[in-house]
Order: C-alpha cells, then sequence, then structure tokens
C-alpha cells in the first residue's frame, strides 16, 4: 500500500534536511571555491605583471643586442676598410721601395760610369799636362841653351870687340908716340 502522511512527512522533512545540508555544503564549496578564484586571480595578475616585466626585459635586452650587433657591423666594416687602406698602402709603399731601389741601382751604375769616365778623363787629363810639362820643360831647356850658346857667343864677341878695341888704341898710341920721335 500506499505510505501514511506521517510517514510521507517524515520522508520529506528527511529529504529537505538533506537539500539544507547539500545546499549548506555546496555553499561551503562555493565560497571556498569564489575564495580560490580570488586567489588566483591575484596570482593570476601577478604572473601577468612578471610577464609583462619580462616582456620588458626581453625587448630591452633584445634592442640593446641590436644596437651592439649594429655597432659590432659598423666596427667591422670600418676595421675591414682600415684594413683593405692599409693593404692598399703597404703594396703601393712596396712598389714605390721597388721602384726607388731600382732607381738607386741605376744612379749607383750611372755615377760609376760616370766615375770611370771622369777617372779616364782625369787621366787624359794628366797625361795632357805631362806632356804638355815636358814639352814646356824641354823649350825652356832648349831656351836656356840658346841663350848661353847666345852668351857665349856674345861674350866671344865682347872679348874680340875688347881686343880689337885695345889693339885700335894701342896702335894709335904707338903710331902717335912714333909720330912725335
Amino acid at each position: 500500500g500506499r505510505p501514511s502522511a506521517s510517514a510521507a512527512a517524515a520522508s520529506n522533512h528527511r529529504h529537505i534536511h538533506r537539500l539544507k545540508s547539500k545546499v549548506q555544503s555546496l555553499q561551503g564549496a562555493n565560497t571556498d571555491l569564489s575564495s580560490e578564484i580570488t586567489r588566483l586571480q591575484s596570482a593570476n595578475e601577478h604572473l601577468t605583471t612578471e610577464l609583462e616585466k619580462v616582456r620588458q626585459t626581453v625587448l630591452d635586452r633584445t634592442i640593446e643586442a641590436e644596437r651592439h650587433q649594429h655597432k659590432h657591423a659598423t666596427l667591422e666594416t670600418q676595421f675591414t676598410s682600415l684594413e683593405e687602406s692599409y693593404k692598399t698602402y703597404i703594396a703601393k709603399s712596396n712598389m714605390e721601395q721597388g721602384s726607388l731601389k731600382e732607381r738607386i741601382g741605376k744612379l749607383q751604375s750611372e755615377l760609376e760610369k760616370v766615375q770611370h769616365q771622369a777617372s779616364l778623363e782625369d787621366m787624359q787629363e794628366m797625361e795632357e799636362i805631362r806632356r804638355n810639362y815636358s814639352k814646356m820643360s824641354q823649350e825652356l831647356h832648349d831656351v836656356k841653351a840658346k841663350n848661353a850658346r847666345m852668351q857665349k857667343a856674345w861674350d866671344t864677341k865682347e872679348r874680340e870687340f875688347q881686343r880689337q878695341l885695345a889693339s885700335e888704341k894701342l896702335l894709335r898710341y904707338e903710331g902717335a908716340n912714333n909720330a912725335r920721335r
């Protein structure tokens, strides 16, 4: 059969009590969940702030790294340019040095030729001077010998003249003495 009204009321009452107990239990769980949601939202906000800081740090580091990379590339370009300039300068300097050595060699060779030529000319000039000196010495000797012969001839003529003069004086004197006698 059918249960009695009181039994049905008691059963309802137990059912309501169970439902109330369940509602209270669910409300407690809801309060716990709300509190957990608030805690998780706070943690989420904190993590979002930290993540934003990390993103900003990464961005700053990326910009700094790009600056360093740009600076490195610029320095590398400058270094390469300087290295090329240096290599060009060294090559040019080596060429000029080779050219100068070649010119110095030519000038030394030319100088040796000129010195050799000059010494030959000096020798020829000295030989010419020696010949002229010998010739002039011979001419001087010849002139002295001629002068000595002329002086001797003169002296001989003068003595002859003096003798003739003395003879004439003597003859005149004797002639005058003879005429007085």
